[in-house]
């Protein structure tokens, strides 16, 4: 699956445009404030229902207007889904449609596509706590595996209701049984579809690593590990028993699946203590890279990947491995850049399936 029309209208300075990408490689040239972002912007939001840059949606609604829409046809073999859309107003309120039918929950928006973005801030996946390296996690398993999504939910609320009794200090632990025994069964479910997709994810890292470690020799040292968020000797339901008296103490339950994370080390020592920022910067596109090729290998469907000012994240030395990650995805790929000739190199490799668009002012050439 891929995206072969974009249309804005009142969003940002974008105000009544439209683009039709390539399946390949899609570059956005522009000055800053031009609006090369906002494009980005909107292929993020059209997919997952919110912005990467604001979280206050009368920050994206183009100046004197009251909302607005975007608009995406998507090219696939299957044909399940062929066209979904969004619509904001500075009132709230939102209407989200799948191939002409409204639909309720912006998960029926994100499960037709696939879109993970790089900036500068996506460094927290190494730099951050637990919470960014278990969305990583659950993105990819929210496309690949059906049943993830209802686990996640009714596992979170029965996480609040358990909370609920302990942040109220009620200590008859018979109270706690049902909450227990739900929360147990529901929480080792989900968290036998995590390590199944952590193990598979691993090995689809290890056959990357494979090909591109002769040019990046540290990735030999990379280590990865899931960490299940509680003993893995033990069933959670010992794990609530055994902490009960210190859960209550605390207020809220610090043991399963919502404390989960992906550990990442380099010769026994965390990553952002050994490699170099260059180093880093190759690793977390390594993963972007790897995650949406293991979701096309389950899913015969593209992810599509956005890279937000990439040459000032990338030096010259590693923009050709970066092109061979980008075609070694199988995604659509967006790229913004101020120049041309800043990713001339890249733009070599891809040179029948490419597209350039200038932006200037809100308008889009291309």
């Amino acid at each position: 699956m891929w995206l072969s029309e974009l249309n804005f209208h009142q969003f940002r300075n974008l105000q009544q445009q439209v683009i039709t990408p390539v399946r390949g490689v899609n570059f956005i040239v522009g000055k800053n404030g031009s609006g090369k972002s906002s494009i980005l912007e909107g292929i993020y939001y059209l997919a997952r229902g919110r912005s990467f840059r604001a979280t206050q949606v009368n920050k994206i609604i183009s100046h004197e207007h009251d909302h607005f829409v975007l608009f995406g046809k998507l090219n696939q073999e299957d044909k399940e889904v062929n066209r979904i859309g969004i619509k904001r107003d500075v009132a709230g309120g939102l209407e989200v449609k799948v191939d002409g039918e409204s639909v309720k929950s912006l998960s029926s928006l994100a499960s037709c596509v696939a879109v993970q973005i790089v900036t500068p801030d996506s460094f927290n996946l190494f730099f951050g706590g637990p919470k960014v390296r278990r969305q990583f996690i659950d993105f990819g398993l929210f496309h690949v595996e059906h049943s993830f999504h209802q686990l996640w939910l009714t596992y979170t609320k029965l996480l609040k209701s358990r909370n609920a009794l302990l942040k109220q200090r009620v200590i008859n632990k018979e109270q706690y049984e049902y909450w227990d025994n739900a929360l147990a069964d529901t929480g080792e479910q989900l968290t036998q579809l995590r390590k199944q997709y952590m193990d598979s994810l691993f090995e689809q890292l290890s056959q990357c690593f494979e090909q591109i470690i002769s040019k990046a020799n540290f990735l030999e040292e990379i280590d990865f590990s899931f960490y299940q968020g509680w003993n893995k000797e033990l069933s959670l339901k010992d794990v609530l028993n055994a902490n009960f008296e210190r859960d209550l103490k605390y207020g809220f339950t610090q043991s399963g699946p919502h404390k989960a994370d992906l550990k990442i080390q380099s010769r026994g020592l965390a990553i952002q203590d050994t490699l170099s920022r260059g180093q880093l910067k190759l690793l977390l596109y390594i993963l972007k890279v790897v995650q949406s090729k293991y979701i096309y290998s389950c899913t015969a469907r593209d992810t599509i990947l956005l890279f937000d000012d990439l040459p000032s994240e990338v030096d010259d030395d590693n923009k050709n491995l970066l092109a061979d990650l980008m075609k070694y995805s199988a995604s659509q790929v967006f790229v913004t850049c101020i120049d041309q000739t800043q990713v001339a190199d890249i733009q070599t490799k891809f040179s029948v399936n490419n597209a350039m668009f200038h932006v200037e002012h809100g308008q889009i050439r291309g």
